[in-house]
């Protein structure tokens, strides 16, 4: 399987342009496989997917790497409405 790297840095009124720039990609075949604090990885596969990128609940710097009450209940939301779960990084 192929992976690609994109080292990217986005803030939090970026939310929108991540998205686009994800779903383009998605067009081309490639899909997120893992979003870090500084890159996004993606790797080659047929599926057809259109992201959305919402922010989460209630982060402060110590919840960073754990995930929180608040996006437990995002989390269960999304399943409630058919909607899959990829990954999440700090606010994404």
């Amino acid at each position: 399987m192929k992976r690609k790297y994109r080292l990217m840095r986005v803030m939090i009124y970026e939310r929108k342009a991540l998205e686009n720039y994800i779903n383009s990609m998605a067009k081309d075949k490639w899909h997120v496989d893992k979003l870090g604090l500084n890159y996004i990885r993606f790797e080659n596969r047929e599926d057809s997917i259109h992201y959305v990128v919402v922010l989460n609940g209630d982060i402060e710097e110590k919840d960073m790497m754990y995930e929180t009450n608040a996006q437990k209940k995002l989390r269960s939301f999304m399943e409630d409405f058919d909607l899959n779960f990829v990954c999440s990084n700090g606010m994404f």
